[in-house]
């Protein structure tokens, strides 16, 4: 068996002939899990089984294609946090926005209606006290969530375990 570089085995080793080179594509291009009898069965195979069998062997294809895998998996990994931390800001960014237009839009009904409300007529405004705090608290709790804090009240104070027992 040669050896082969650790850190990219999967690449054309200075041991690879053009030809083992190109049997070992054809196994690594195999699906998984790679059967070394559907490259020998595959008409682009120039090789017999035996010569395959002995190439595999050799070269330490099961090996080389192992951590050709394990790359692969590690490339879509790291992608998928890529894209997850990616989408995660741009979420973060959409939802603080809306979050302050939510919290504008509450005060400035809750300006017009403290303003209607302190003249002598005191017609309601276009939104109730209740529409508004709704706002201000929606807004609140976007923004918050925008931030990656906790929209709720989480006690961690010593009376929620009080009154437990050791048992």
């Amino acid at each position: 068996m040669h050896d082969y570089n650790p850190a990219e085995p999967w690449t054309r080793q200075p041991f690879d002939t053009d030809l083992s080179w190109a049997c070992f594509q054809l196994y690594l291009s195999q699906p998984i899990p790679r059967r070394l009898i559907d490259a020998a069965k595959s008409p682009s195979c120039p090789v017999s089984w035996a010569q395959l069998q002995t190439l595999c062997w050799e070269d330490g294809w099961i090996d080389r294609a192992r951590a050709f895998d394990m790359h692969l998996d590690a490339l879509r990994v790291q992608t998928i946090e890529q894209i997850t931390r990616e989408d995660a800001a741009q979420r973060a960014e959409r939802h603080g926005k809306l979050a302050r237009k939510l919290q504008t839009l509450g005060e400035h009904e809750l300006d017009k209606w403290v303003k209607v409300a302190s003249r002598p007529d005191g017609m309601p405004g276009l939104v109730q006290v209740r529409d508004v705090l709704r706002l201000i608290v929606m807004g609140v709790k976007t923004e918050r969530l925008a931030l990656g804090e906790s929209t709720d009240k989480i006690d961690t104070g010593t009376e929620l375990v009080a009154g437990l027992s050791i048992e």
